[in-house]
């Protein structure tokens, strides 16, 4: 693994499994995982850190609007949800793709069965959800 100083601080560079263009760029901002996929390790200029930052920096308020879009869309009586206040998403990571202002929000952790086993998945463009997914049919990738 290689180890890259950024304006978001030491970024590990991690290789991606079965995809040899690719690479993860993995890091933490004021304790925040995040996640950057790039096919230019070799070259951390070339990534966007003024938008990586201004989302990082926002993160809390995107985590909310996460978990509010998943209380909407789960509403629904037969779902079975019940409706209250306690946080339902926890163990955020955001990821970003190079060039590209799309970026998703995992959340590793959820108290409801559709959480199971991979987490729940919020995408984004700039700073608007245009969709979420459950992971329970996801399949494991093993390296």
């Amino acid at each position: 693994m290689h180890t890259m100083h950024t304006p978001l601080g030491k970024l590990t560079a991690h290789p991606i499994p079965q995809d040899t263009q690719s690479i993860l760029l993995a890091g933490e901002y004021h304790g925040q995982p995040f996640h950057i996929y790039t096919t230019q390790p070799g070259n951390p200029s070339q990534l966007d850190y003024p938008f990586y930052i201004q989302i990082l920096n926002n993160l809390p308020r995107f985590i909310a609007q996460a978990e509010q879009q998943l209380r909407t869309s789960l509403r629904q009586p037969e779902n079975g949800f019940q409706q209250n206040q306690t946080p339902i998403l926890a163990c955020p990571t955001a990821q970003f793709t190079q060039n590209t202002h799309h970026w998703a929000l995992h959340f590793a952790e959820c108290t409801l069965p559709i959480g199971e086993p991979y987490g729940i998945l919020f995408t984004f463009e700039q700073q608007k959800i245009i969709g979420w997914e459950d992971l329970s049919q996801a399949d494991e990738i093993c390296d």
